[in-house]
């Protein structure tokens, strides 16, 4: 039954172009959120701990684009992945 199973799913999933729109867009959500957003943390720590002020704002400026961009393009690929599984 398991094997019948698995079949299935090999044999339909991937199959709908939305589908893979939505896995990169979860591969770009995960690279932004936990790649991208540590290292602009790391340079505004950095640039505080110099005393450089003008840098932080610029890094945390970068911080916020990221964030929204990542939840934005990861949200509407997640939303497209279960809209296409559920035809």
């Amino acid at each position: 039954m398991n094997k019948e199973v698995y079949q299935h799913i090999l044999h339909t999933y991937g199959r709908h172009p939305h589908q893979w729109v939505g896995i990169v867009a979860e591969i770009f959500r995960t690279v932004v959120m936990r790649l991208y957003l540590s290292i602009a943390m790391t340079q505004v720590t950095m640039s505080l701990a110099s005393s450089n002020i003008e840098e932080a704002k610029k890094y945390t400026l970068y911080f916020f684009i990221a964030f929204i961009a990542g939840s934005f393009v990861g949200t509407f690929g997640e939303l497209l992945s279960v809209h296409t599984e559920n035809k």
